[in-house]
């Protein structure tokens, strides 16, 4: 298993939230942070979640998530494959 760094940009609602740990949840995914940030003035929301599983796990998942009505945007990256820390 690995980590992975899961970005998405969502609508402001609070059943996108609901949906969004739901789908990890539902994958078996490990979660092992999540944050959650609205910019200022904006009706977005940017999520930031760490999660352990493995790759094909991850990758069903945001499909599943890039799915949902008000996604804006959703990916992921293997931790150690993230140079911007």
């Amino acid at each position: 298993m690995a980590r992975y760094r899961v970005s998405a940009l969502t609508e402001n609602d609070n059943a996108l939230l609901l949906r969004f740990v739901a789908c990890l949840g539902r994958h078996c995914i490990e979660i092992e942070s999540f944050h959650c940030d609205s910019p200022p003035g904006g009706t977005a929301l940017a999520h930031e979640v760490i999660v352990r599983t493995g790759a094909d796990r991850i990758r069903r998942a945001v499909k599943q998530m890039g799915a949902c009505v008000g996604v804006a945007r959703v990916d992921y990256r293997r931790m150690e494959d993230d140079t911007g820390d």
